[in-house]
């Protein structure tokens, strides 16, 4: 399962809680993209 880093393609090296922290979005919407 691709962690959000793949979903987003541009934060590779970003931590999923680092990642939440700088776009408050969805897991889910982290998912469908």
């Amino acid at each position: 399962m691709p962690g959000p880093q793949e979903a987003s393609g541009h934060a590779d090296h970003v931590t999923l809680q680092d990642f939440a922290t700088t776009e408050p979005k969805p897991v889910s919407e982290l998912v469908a993209r």
